[in-house]
């Protein structure tokens, strides 16, 4: 809950002309208030995220639809040092490999809306399982942080979590919290707002390398539809991986401008000839690199 105070604060950000629009960034309304920053906050079901984001947005609230879906769409917000955070609550997802509605909404959010952080919330009794969304979040954007939730219970059990180690390791700023205890929410408020304000932390998240065999395969993708039209706001790297997984709707927006036969073509030549199966080969990448956590 916000004190008046909070409120009085925020209703007075317009007349100190505090909002300053960047360039090509997009702000938000809610009912009569400017809205500063955005924040997405994504991770598996039962990580306790929604719960963060209740304890983190209290009764200012807002649930409706996705536009054009069925999926639940959450979204509340707090206020720090007079400025307005949107957080939204993105739908519980174990990957973004698939195209579920839930994934599809996820990965357009992040791409087309660019929040201002991405907040993945990771378990901290299944922090492999949990943070592989993390992984294949950084394909989309820099702009990620970790929250590992549930720190309470990994204490309980004589869990040790380095922060330091897990931020140097993936390369963008972490945070341990539980959503049981008050400090930590003061302690992720403050941390959501230095991410976005200062330069305390670094955004430099870890990019998976794959074997040889694949990453040729994705540069000889990535030279051909460098110079694409559509899913221009998507990283070709990404779009070249989820080629190579298989993905229908990818193939689909890409064919409208490219002739993809002859390229497929030579990708299930290359597959069968070295007798590789990229999307398993990029999921085990991905695992094979938490398992140094």
């Amino acid at each position: 809950m916000h004190s008046s105070d909070d409120k009085g604060r925020f209703r007075n950000i317009r007349k100190k002309k505090r909002l300053k629009k960047r360039k090509g960034k997009k702000y938000y309304s809610l009912k009569n208030h400017s809205i500063e920053h955005v924040i997405g906050f994504l991770g598996n079901p039962n990580v306790g995220k929604s719960s963060l984001f209740n304890e983190l947005t209290g009764s200012h609230q807002h649930i409706g639809n996705w536009p054009g879906k069925t999926v639940e769409k959450k979204e509340g917000h707090f206020i720090l040092a007079d400025e307005y955070f949107s957080v939204i609550d993105l739908p519980g997802t174990y990957s973004l490999s698939g195209r579920s509605d839930e994934e599809i909404i996820t990965e357009k959010f992040i791409v087309q809306e660019r929040p201002d952080l991405v907040c993945v919330i990771a378990d901290a009794m299944r922090l492999e399982r949990t943070l592989y969304l993390a992984l294949q979040a950084f394909e989309l954007t820099d702009k990620v942080a970790i929250i590992v939730n549930m720190i309470d219970v990994a204490e309980k059990h004589n869990l040790e979590i380095s922060r330091k180690k897990l931020a140097s390791l993936l390369g963008v700023p972490v945070i341990l919290v539980s959503a049981l205890r008050d400090s930590s929410l003061i302690e992720l408020k403050k941390f959501i707002y230095d991410a976005i304000h200062t330069d305390k932390y670094d955004f430099h998240p870890a990019k998976i390398l794959y074997s040889s065999k694949i990453e040729a395969i994705i540069r000889k993708i990535s030279e051909q539809i460098a110079d694409r039209k559509v899913l221009k706001e998507y990283p070709v790297r990404w779009i070249a991986i989820k080629l190579l997984e298989g993905d229908n709707w990818t193939r689909s927006e890409l064919s409208k401008e490219f002739d993809l036969e002859t390229l497929l073509k030579t990708l299930e030549e290359i597959k069968e000839k070295e007798s590789i199966n990229p999307k398993v080969e990029i999921a085990k990448t991905k695992y094979s690199g938490l398992h140094t956590i």
